[in-house]
């Protein structure tokens, strides 16, 4: 399997596991089981940060900057003033 799909297949999965982790923190319903689970939450987002730079790095995933237009009209959007 090529590095690039396996690391893509980790992200996404990292990706996952921290939808799981923030739901599960939200739905704890001990102070020590949150704990627990807000931690793996804290370190899966600091690794899914490394996966992401490590692609980035690699030319594996690029980013696009928006037009500053869209920007001003989604903040636009969302702007309770």
């Amino acid at each position: 399997m090529e590095d690039k799909l396996i690391v893509s297949n980790v992200l996404t999965f990292s990706k996952g596991l921290i939808e799981v982790l923030i739901h599960s923190v939200i739905e704890s319903s001990t102070d020590n089981v949150h704990q627990v689970l807000k931690k793996q939450l804290v370190d899966n987002l600091a690794l899914q940060n490394e996966i992401f730079k490590f692609m980035e790095q690699e030319g594996w995933y690029t980013l696009k900057n928006a037009p500053k237009q869209k920007i001003e009209s989604s903040r636009d959007k969302f702007n309770c003033n």
